[in-house]
Formats: structure tokens, sequence, C-alpha cells
């Protein structure tokens, strides 16, 4: 029998979509396994019905996300979030440095009127297993697509799903030098753009750019640093406990190797370290200070 599938789409770019449809012909054999009952830009369909699997693509920023998770997670016997918006908040989640009230005016005080949209903005963007709870999740902006075929083969099984738990540096082909020596000196005195330096198979750190490998979990085979690209953590921080808070472990990682000065002064240093896992800080905060006996946060 086949496996019902819906696929939903919260707050995002609709990017992982797209990543679901790139199977090229291997979406054949996944088409023998399961049935897409419900699915935007594929079908028409009103109502998501109860399903065997639900894919969930995008953060919980509106109330109306809110209620629709909620009322997904009753409809679907497993759940699945599906990359870096659903995992860890994502790119959305980037506007919980500031207030709501501070959000609307710098996007509608210069135009006439204000938001009057049918969706209620959250004080802060949330993941979606920080709301409800998530059978498996597949991280990436976007995921690769082999993720997909490998959720759905190995259903309702997602134990035998063995992601990496080591950082992006495992797989990096690129070669550390300075980095191995056991000498302590910065690797640069310079924080460089990646424009700024030349393409050789040197490490990015080495070169003096921001790479968030070092605290961006791996899996995503190096797609970015293969084509001279750095890391912007995409794939979330390790699964380690401990290790939740990426901005954090990234900086505290390169303060030794690059100049901390230079690296405050770096122009937006905290979107870069945050990119796609800020929320995961929010909701740290949150169950740290319930655990402290406030019940009100």
């Amino acid at each position: 029998m086949r496996i019902k599938v819906a696929y939903c789409i919260l707050t995002s770019c609709t990017g992982c979509k797209i990543s679901f449809l790139d199977m090229h012909e291997k979406i054949l054999d996944v088409l023998e396994k399961i049935d897409i009952v419900y699915s935007q830009m594929i079908q028409d369909h009103r109502e998501v019905p109860e399903c065997d699997l639900i894919f969930v693509e995008g953060s919980i920023s509106t109330d109306e996300d809110y209620k629709e998770a909620l009322e997904l997670r009753k409809k679907a016997k497993y759940l699945v979030a599906v990359g870096a918006c659903a995992c860890f908040g994502g790119i959305p989640a980037m506007r919980n440095f500031y207030s709501t009230d501070e959000i609307l005016d710098s996007t509608y005080s210069q135009k006439k009127g204000r938001y009057t949209g049918p969706n209620e903005l959250l004080p802060k963007v949330k993941s979606l297993s920080s709301v409800i709870d998530v059978d498996f999740e597949i991280p990436g902006c976007p995921p690769l697509p082999e993720n997909f075929i490998e959720v759905i083969d190995n259903y309702p099984n997602f134990d035998n799903i063995k992601l990496p738990t080591k950082t992006l540096c495992v797989e990096c082909d690129l070669k550390k030098e300075k980095l191995l020596s056991p000498i302590r000196e910065f690797t640069s005195l310079k924080i460089n753009d990646p424009y700024e330096v030349d393409d050789t198979d040197m490490c990015f750190l080495e070169r003096g750019v921001l790479c968030m490998g070092i605290a961006t979990r791996s899996g995503c085979g190096g797609r970015c640093v293969g084509m001279q690209v750095p890391c912007r953590g995409c794939f979330g921080p390790p699964p380690q406990e401990g290790s939740e808070d990426q901005g954090a472990g990234m900086i505290s990682a390169v303060a030794s190797i690059l100049p901390t000065g230079r690296l405050i002064a770096k122009e937006d240093i905290l979107g870069l370290v945050y990119r796609y896992s800020l929320s995961m800080i929010t909701n740290l905060q949150i169950k740290r200070t319930n655990e402290g006996g406030n019940k009100d946060e």
C-alpha cells in the first residue's frame, strides 16, 4: 500500500519544495511508493487530509502558522520538518533580534498606512519542533533531494537513517596547515570577504575568510566550499548537547585563530553566525527559564 503523503508550507521561500521535486528520474521510483494527497504548487486541494506522512517546510512566524502546525500534527501519523526554517527558524528568525513593532515600523513607516494583513506576527519566530512533536528533521537550505528519498525508503523507521554528527570540516576537502600546527598564532591578521582572496585549495579560515563549517553539522557533502563559497551554516549546529548555540560556537572556535577585535568590528557578525539558527537560542533561553521555575515565559 502506498504511503499517503502531504507537503505543507509555512513561512518559507518554498526552496525546499523545489529540492523535493529535484530528484530527477529517481522521482519515478518514489512515486511508486507514495500517494501525494496534498501539495501546493503540484495540486489544487483546499484541505489537508489525514496522512501517513506530512513534510512541513518553513518556520512558525505568524498566528496562522502556529494554528496550522498544531492541526498538521493531529492529521499526521508521522511528521517531518524540512529545511533550515522548519528545523532551526532559518532566515525568517533573523527578525528575532528586534521587536515586532520595530519590524513593522522599519517596513511600513515610509509607506501609506500600516500592516493590515490577515496573519498576526508572533513576537518571535519559532522552529517547528519548539511548538509540536517532530518525528524527523531534514536540515539544509535547501535540503538534499536524497534526504527525502531516505525518509520515504525508511518510513516509518526513521531511526535507521544515520545523519552525520560531526562538523563540516570533517568532510571538507580544502587543505589545512596552520590550523593543524601546534604554534599559537593567528592564521590571518585580517578578516577577508570571499571576493578578496584567490581561489585556492586552502581552508577558508587560513585565508582569513569566515566559514561556518567549523560550527556546522556535516552531511551536505561540502557543496558550497567545493565551489569556493564559504559555509554559511544551513545544516545547523552539530547535534551534541550543549552545541545548540551555533553562533557562540562559531565565535568561540575562531577567536583563537583570527583577531577578536576585527571579528567584533566585522559588519553584521551576528547576522553571519546566527543566519539560520537564531530561533534555537530563543528556544534555549525559554527552556532554561522554565527549568528555573518561571512558567510565564
